[in-house]
């Protein structure tokens, strides 16, 4: 599955663990909205981004705890 972090907003990182910086690799998306075709997004969408953008999510993680 190809997405575009472009194509999602609101999305939420959980299980961040300060102990684990900088790699956060506990740290998984649980919740956003697909803004393209307005619903929230599935779980494989979420894995998706988790995949193809892990360098914001590990920016996601960090900023969760600044």
């Amino acid at each position: 599955m190809q997405v575009k972090w472009e194509d999602f907003e609101d999305l939420e990182i959980t299980d961040v663990d300060p102990r684990d910086y900088p790699d956060f690799c506990d740290a998984f998306l649980d919740a956003g909205h697909n803004v393209v075709e307005d619903r929230a997004a599935t779980e494989e969408e979420l894995t998706a981004l988790e995949k193809a953008y892990p360098e914001k999510i590990n920016e996601m993680a960090y900023n969760s705890l600044i």
